[in-house]
């Protein structure tokens, strides 16, 4: 028998699909419309990604035919680390914040307890302590931090529905509605263009009903990998089919079969 969750986490929990909420929108067509619409318009701010992420890893700014092209082929055609420097330079506080030994939130209560006070700071160093011992704790962060000086704009997003390990995702992957401002507390919508590993899916068909406590839909993420399997059968095992993969997964015998590089959009 399961213990009941503590309270205030029903949020926690996978959404009832069949009991939507009021501001969700249910066609699932017409969010693949204004998703695909919204990637449309990143064109232009992935071309400006591009350059920015061009210049600090110091590639040259023009080609040899460029430049001979422009009567400048006398010219010496090298980044001297200008753009490196001044984002490393304007990170260079956040990551120092990041790295001091206090803690990195407070925590409070109005409630009439002996000795409260010292455990909730016991607490509050209890969570760095957590989030340190974290070994992508330091190399996300960082991520994120050079995307907000890079690019205007860093980002954390959780992969598990019930976790608390994040990734830093590039602004590159946030897809928004056309004229967004800045406040994202008043975007209609946003979608996150991420990765998973095949492997990762097809742990979600050896356990379905975890999966689906999770918010996944199973017949769907079997359809995806089916397609994968089709379309990329130099990289998939001969002679295997979907079910074949859930089986030999859920008895541990494909590691390794499936590498990181095979990922699913």
């Amino acid at each position: 028998m399961n213990p009941e969750p503590p309270a205030g986490t029903d949020a926690l929990r996978a959404p009832d699909p069949s009991n939507p909420n009021s501001g969700r929108v249910i066609d699932a067509r017409r969010v693949r419309r204004l998703i695909s619409a919204g990637a449309k318009n990143l064109e232009h701010r992935l071309e400006q990604y591009r350059l920015v992420e061009d210049a600090y890893d110091r590639i040259p700014p023009d080609t040899e035919e460029q430049l001979r092209a422009d009567g400048l082929g006398w010219a010496a055609n090298v980044d001297w680390g200008g753009m490196e420097a001044g984002i490393d330079s304007a990170a260079s506080p956040f990551v120092n914040l990041l790295t001091e030994p206090e803690p990195f939130v407070k925590f409070s209560s109005t409630a009439k307890i002996p000795n409260l006070h010292h455990a909730l700071g016991e607490l509050a160093r209890a969570d760095a302590e957590m989030l340190r011992d974290w070994p992508d704790w330091i190399y996300e962060a960082q991520m994120m931090i050079h995307n907000r000086v890079a690019h205007g704009m860093g980002i954390f997003y959780f992969p598990q529905p019930h976790g608390w390990h994040f990734q830093s995702l590039h602004p590159a992957n946030l897809i928004t509605p056309p004229k967004a401002g800045l406040n994202p507390e008043r975007w209609p919508w946003c979608a996150i263009i991420t990765e998973f590993q095949i492997e990762d899916l097809i742990a979600k068909l050896a356990d379905k009903e975890e999966a689906r406590s999770q918010g996944w839909n199973p017949p769907a993420v079997r359809e995806a990998i089916e397609k994968y399997r089709l379309g990329n059968g130099v990289k998939w095992p001969a002679n295997m089919d979907v079910d074949q993969a859930v089986h030999g997964f859920s008895n541990h015998v494909l590691m390794g079969t499936f590498d990181e590089s095979m990922t699913l959009k």
